[in-house]
């Protein structure tokens, strides 16, 4: 984990396509978002098993840059570029239906 006390030390690391299915997290609307929410994007094949995603904090910027995630370099700013992304790469499977894509707003909930 890279976001070591960040206040997120009581939520165990599972996985960001886990996040959806998680009790320590409840989902949120894009309006509702708010600094430290996650946004995730999932790639499903017709089976529902998970191909690719991934995740990315928001961090409330009014810039382009309203996101964090982890690069080789660590964490960094940057825009949302997920769906465009994946469109792109799975295009053809998304078009025969082969590949659905995902994407929600995930916030950590408070320590219990």
């Amino acid at each position: 984990r890279s976001n070591k006390n960040a206040g997120f030390d009581h939520i165990p690391y599972i996985g960001g396509s886990s996040i959806e299915v998680s009790d320590h997290y409840k989902p949120v609307n894009q309006s509702e978002r708010v600094p430290g929410d996650i946004k995730i994007v999932t790639i499903r094949d017709s089976n529902g098993k998970v191909i690719d995603g991934h995740g990315m904090i928001y961090n409330g910027s009014k810039s382009s840059k309203e996101f964090y995630e982890m690069s080789s370099s660590g964490m960094k700013a940057n825009k949302d570029y997920m769906e465009d992304y994946y469109i792109s790469r799975y295009k053809g499977k998304m078009q025969s239906g082969e590949y659905t894509m995902e994407s929600g707003y995930y916030r950590p909930l408070e320590k219990q």
